[in-house]
């Protein structure tokens, strides 16, 4: 389902590509990702990700190894999401249950309140440990196609 919504996000707004094995090159991909969010985020939502076909998939963890490919992206992705919090981003969606864990423990996240549900079982939750800002966790297949949408208008 993931792959879906990510579809169905960039269709009507701008995305960013996390790719471990560019970043294993020496490509400073968490630069790249914050330039774009900078220039995008004043426009509306934007998404970073690291969504692959299971072709890329299957190349990259036999270039980098399945660990070190998790790592490099779990790793990236968080750095990029302290990032934008320090920027002053105060809302952030995070899919996938290890780069949920990655990105709440990066940014120090201990406790929040649960919030309005996007989706049965996809809340947002009100950050106590941070405040100020909101994250949304979305694992597995939850949520409807739409929900990296209308995640954002349940949460004005």
């Amino acid at each position: 389902m993931t792959n879906v919504q990510i579809d169905t996000f960039r269709r009507l707004r701008p995305c960013f590509v996390v790719d471990p094995a560019i970043i294993a090159a020496g490509q400073n991909v968490v630069a790249e990702a914050l330039q774009f969010a900078r220039e995008n985020i004043p426009d509306g939502p934007i998404l970073i990700h690291s969504t692959a076909t299971p072709e890329e998939v299957a190349r990259t963890q036999k270039q980098l190894g399945k660990a070190r490919a998790a790592e490099i992206t779990e790793s990236s992705l968080s750095t990029i999401a302290e990032g934008l919090v320090a920027s002053g981003c105060r809302q952030l969606i995070v899919a996938g249950g290890e780069t949920s864990g990655a990105v709440v423990r990066r940014l120090g996240i201990t406790t929040a309140r649960v919030g309005r549900e996007v989706s049965p079982g996809v809340p947002w939750l009100a950050t106590e440990t941070s405040p100020g800002l909101s994250i949304l966790l979305k694992s597995g297949n939850l949520g409807t196609p739409e929900l990296f949408l209308d995640a954002w208008d349940h949460n004005r």
